[in-house]
């Protein structure tokens, strides 16, 4: 007998703290009536499973939140957190000043970061500029005419 493949369903920051902060208003609710009460409220299928996940992992949720972690469904954060930061700052500046900045200019200028910040366990990698892109929403435009500010 065939069963069907049973379907994923990720839920989001806002939703699982929502279950956390039912779960820590009742206390004496058991996790399949937790499960039972918001697949009722969403519309979508909660299982046990997935708030006993939730409420197992909910430090960790807690902490995320206190933090400032954005609301999305997985984080994934840089390995060298201080040498992205610095990178994007100087990017920033780059741009403000309307000079153009190519991906080699990134991977020189990080691998200076990286260096001053004794970081010589990284490789500067195509994928790696593409995720740092990617997180900090830096696209390749070109900077000319009347968006440059020359008249």
């Amino acid at each position: 007998m065939n069963t069907p493949k049973r379907r994923r369903n990720n839920l989001d920051f806002d939703r699982k703290s929502k279950i956390v902060e039912f779960f820590n208003s009742n206390p004496k609710c058991t996790q399949q009536q937790i499960a039972d009460h918001f697949t009722a409220l969403w519309g979508t299928d909660v299982k046990r499973r997935t708030v006993g996940d939730i409420l197992a992992n909910k430090d960790k949720l807690v902490r995320d939140e206190t933090e400032g972690t954005p609301p999305r469904k997985r984080h994934r954060s840089a390995h060298h957190v201080d040498m992205e930061s610095a990178l994007f700052v100087w990017f920033t500046n780059a741009r403000a000043q309307n000079i153009p900045v190519s991906d080699d200019i990134l991977k020189t200028k990080a691998k200076r970061f990286g260096d001053e910040l004794s970081i010589g366990d990284f490789q500067y990698s195509n994928g790696w500029l593409g995720r740092f892109k990617n997180r900090h929403g830096i696209s390749s435009q070109v900077i000319s005419g009347e968006s440059a500010g020359i008249y």
